[in-house]
């Protein structure tokens, strides 16, 4: 099983590794700045806008859950 992750650095430490290939699981590394490859960052670019607002839109944060 290949698990997907950025770049972070907690990704990549030792411990976290060994898991991985403890379990059987492959890690791949997005590269840095490419949050098209990762379609979580932009539901959370719209949830972060939405809360910097008076009152966040119900509506963008439901579209962003679905």
């Amino acid at each position: 099983m290949y698990i997907v992750m950025d770049n972070a650095a907690i990704h990549k430490t030792p411990n976290i590794l060994r898991a991985f290939h403890e379990h059987g699981h492959t890690p791949l590394f997005l590269p840095p700045y490419s949050p098209m490859l990762n379609p979580i960052d932009e539901c959370w670019a719209k949830i972060k806008q939405a809360r910097k607002t008076p009152l966040a839109k119900s509506e963008i944060i439901a579209e962003c859950i679905e």
